[in-house]
């Protein structure tokens, strides 16, 4: 079977990462996958060595910050049809059985797929509007009954985003599926110093990340003589990290943080910490939650979105509501004082490693596939 994978990018983001580790798993299962991206990016040259093919074609999204004016949202329709036939096309020369398009975000392998004749699949990985805060230039209702009309099965990645585009689509067409998550497993951490914490944030430093509930709390902290560094590994939305810094120095924060950047390996800065924070307000799914499980790290996890699927407080992790600072003040204070993590990342790992593999994956996706043919 030849399978078109239509990414919103070629870089490594949450969805084009689950999308690669589906190629893989896919490829493994012996169909041939043929990929579609807008253009080429850090991810290009690993997707050229999975797929069969791969091809750039302009996409363009229909949800935006800011969104469309209406003049824009006119001429935004020539773009779509440009991608649609150049997609229809590939569709029919590479005898194409199958399109999924990898994000809720651009509609144009899913009209391209209906014009040629062929199921498709729409993964969704992403609220959109709530986490990102994109809007929907054409109406989130509209948008999301054409996505109903035009796939066979619609795939999402936590019982949370199930919830949520529920409304939306029939019942019987939505599928939730684990993903991978491949990442560099260590044995769990059994131990850590005593009047000590290092805590590690991974992700673009951005408002939907909600970073600055963590300096908040280091503020609190540290009137208490307590003082855990945080590293930050991600890019910047500099509008909100000016936010951030102004903080820092108005607090006289700065030894207690380091901004890493960008980094192509943030498991060397996961390897480093005693736990990995996430403050996200609305998580669709949790990938870096996963990863820190998967890294023998204790997670922190803010208790809306995802978060609450993937951590039983202070069983697998410890949750904390993302509107309450004093919540978050009083994990991040039971472990300076800890010694013994054992328990709680023996329990995450294994409960990582069990749930999120490729086998899991692989069975839960044939599934799907089998009900779309």
């Amino acid at each position: 079977m030849n399978i078109l994978h239509v990414l919103p990018s070629a870089f490594p983001g949450g969805s084009e990462l689950c999308a690669f580790e589906t190629i893989q798993v896919l490829k493994e299962d012996g169909f041939e996958n043929f990929v579609v991206v807008p253009k080429r990016g850090p991810l290009f040259e690993n997707l050229s060595k999975e797929a069969s093919a791969i091809f750039v074609v302009e996409n363009n999204w229909w949800i935006s910050n800011p969104a469309f004016s209406f003049l824009l949202k006119i001429q935004m329709l020539y773009g779509y049809f440009r991608s649609i036939f150049k997609i229809k096309k590939i569709i029919k020369d590479n005898q194409i059985d199958l399109v999924i398009t990898h994000t809720i975000g651009i509609p144009c392998g899913a009209f391209a797929s209906k014009l040629a004749g062929v199921p498709h699949i729409w993964y969704i990985h992403e609220y959109g509007d709530i986490d990102h805060n994109l809007k929907f230039n054409y109406g989130k209702k509209t948008s999301l009954f054409l996505a109903n009309i035009l796939s066979k099965k619609i795939i999402v990645n936590s019982s949370a985003l199930l919830l949520h585009y529920l409304p939306y689509f029939s019942t019987d067409k939505i599928d939730q599926i684990n993903y991978v998550v491949n990442y560099p497993q260590w044995q769990p951490m059994l131990t850590k110093e005593s009047q000590s914490l290092s805590i590690c944030m991974v992700g673009r430093i951005a408002a939907g990340k909600n970073q600055m509930i963590a300096l908040q709390a280091l503020y609190i902290l540290k009137a208490a003589g307590i003082m855990p560094h945080i590293t930050f590994v991600g890019g910047v939305d500099p509008s909100y990290f000016i936010l951030l810094d102004n903080f820092i120095k108005e607090n006289d924060l700065a030894e207690q943080i380091t901004f890493a950047g960008h980094s192509d390996a943030p498991w060397e800065h996961v390897r480093q910490a005693d736990c990995i924070l996430i403050c996200s307000k609305n998580e669709a799914f949790g990938r870096v939650t996963v990863e820190a499980m998967k890294s023998g790290r204790i997670a922190i996890v803010s208790n809306t979105g995802a978060g609450k699927e993937l951590i039983k407080h202070e069983v697998t992790g410890f949750l904390f509501n993302p509107e309450n600072v004093n919540e978050l003040v009083h994990i991040l204070k039971h472990l300076w004082e800890i010694t013994d993590t054992r328990d709680i990342t023996t329990r995450a790992f294994d409960f990582a490693t069990v749930n999120f593999n490729p086998t899991v994956h692989a069975l839960a996706l044939q599934k799907s596939l089998k009900q779309c043919l």
